[in-house]
Order: C-alpha cells, then sequence, then structure tokens
C-alpha cells in the first residue's frame, strides 16, 4: 500500500468507523481482514487431516493422507487442490456478502487472508506456475454482478506474485446454476461446457486454476479437462474456501 492510500485510509476510519464486514458491527481500524472477535471465531479453516490430492476431510481417520475415493476413482480431472476455509460460518455469509451484495473491494483483503494461512505443508509455490487462469461464471451472471469473481482472485493473485493470468477458458454452453443441483446432476450439468484456448508459444507445463469455491470439484474437473486437452500437464486448483 502507498503512503497517500495508507493516509488516506486512515482518515476516513476516523471519520467513518470501520465495520465488521459479516455483522456489520463497529470494530476498531485494524490490518488484515475486518472482522469482530465474535465473526472471526466462526471463521473456520480446513482441517489438517485432508485428502492430499483434493484437500477434502477425511473423517474418522486422524493422520490419514491417504487419497478419498473420487480422487483414487479418477473423477478430479485436476491434479491437485489447495483451499484455506471451511465453507460455513463467517465465511459463507461474507462471501455471500460479496456475491449477492456487490462488495468485490473486498476481495483481496479475503485472498491476502486466505494466503496467510498457507502453510509450508502445503507446498503451495505460485511462481512454479506458466499461468494463472480461471474458472469463467457466465456471461449472465457476470452481467448481473459486474465482475466475475473467479476472475478478480485471479488477477490478484497474478498482480501480488507477478505471474502471467490470461482467461485462457470459456464456457461453450449455459449451464443451471450448481448449487440448484444434486451432486449427480453437478457433474452432468459441466460435463464439456468449457473450452480452452492457449497462445501460441505459452509454455503448458503448469496452470494455476483459479475459482471461488469447491463443492463437489465438477466444475473445476470439467475445466481440468479443456486445459489438458489444450496441452497443459498439470492442473492445480486454488479456491478460496470448500465444503467438508
Amino acid at each position: 500500500m502507498g503512503l497517500l492510500t495508507g493516509v488516506l485510509r486512515g482518515l476516513a476510519d476516523l471519520v467513518y468507523p470501520p465495520e465488521c464486514r459479516r455483522c456489520e458491527r463497529e470494530i476498531p481500524p485494524s490490518g488484515g481482514l475486518p472482522l469482530c472477535d465474535e465473526c472471526r471465531d466462526d471463521l473456520h479453516f480446513l482441517p489438517k487431516d485432508r485428502c492430499p490430492t483434493c484437500g477434502k476431510t477425511i473423517r474418522n481417520r486422524p493422520g490419514s493422507r491417504t487419497r478419498c475415493w473420487e480422487c483414487r476413482s479418477g473423477f478430479r480431472r485436476f491434479d491437485r487442490a489447495i483451499s484455506v476455509f471451511v465453507y460455513d460460518g463467517t465465511f459463507r455469509k461474507l462471501w455471500h456478502r460479496v456475491k449477492f451484495s456487490n462488495r468485490p473491494e473486498w476481495i483481496a483483503a479475503i485472498v491476502d487472508a486466505a494466503l496467510e494461512h498457507i502453510g509450508p505443508d502445503e507446498d503451495f509455490n505460485p511462481y512454479l506456475f506458466d499461468v494463472f487462469t480461471w474458472a469463467p461464471t457466465t456471461d449472465r451472471r457476470k452481467a448481473g454482478r459486474g465482475v466475475d469473481l473467479a476472475e478478480e482472485i485471479a488477477k490478484h493473485l497474478a498482480e501480488k506474485y507477478q505471474r502471467p493470468v490470461a482467461g485462457l477458458l470459456r464456457r461453450i454452453r449455459d449451464c443451471p446454476p450448481q448449487a440448484e443441483l444434486s451432486r449427480r446432476n453437478r457433474i452432468e450439468n459441466v460435463k464439456g461446457a468449457f473450452s480452452a484456448a492457449v497462445p501460441t508459444g505459452m509454455r503448458t507445463r503448469s496452470v494455476l486454476l483459479i475459482d471461488d469455491i469447491l463443492t463437489t470439484g465438477s466444475t473445476a474437473s470439467a475445466c481440468a479437462d479443456a486445459l489438458k486437452d489444450r496441452g497443459f500437464q498439470k492442473v492445480v486448483l486454488f479456491t478460496l474456501a470448500r465444503g467438508l
């Protein structure tokens, strides 16, 4: 943050005290993600006992590093997934405000808060990817929200790590919202829904695919299929949160 920006933000906090991004309660100015203590306590991070490929929680097997059945069966088409928050509680309500109350200016702070909680055990090195890209939303949803949230996350990450970012994927057919469908129908809903175009001369060794939320992995797998069809050897998924 530049000196002038920091001064202006400090003055704004004096005139308009910051509020908790979830419950709108007034809070003291502070660095990081603006949340009150109560909402911060309800911000849950993914447990350590997770599938090493997709990050799904491995229940009743503490310390297990065995892959979940979806990854063993080959359903997941991406090679690995990095997620930070559990999609519940504070994060769910916070992201709903971003998505449905048109607050895209909060995205950078949320992404930075997520990055602070990626430990060395995740073995996540953004500098090793040839390019960053994102799972695009539909034109209709982008027009309604004014932004593509996954694209905004990707661009912030690319700026932060000074890596190339490109919209390699496009939807070749519209699909009903995934949230309205069962697990089985979600897989069929997005199968073949994406195509990828890779600029001539771009290295296709490894791509970081970015989305906001990971649930069944159907959308990310369809995107990974399209990217691998165009020659990418490794597709790693980054999302802010995932369901348990």
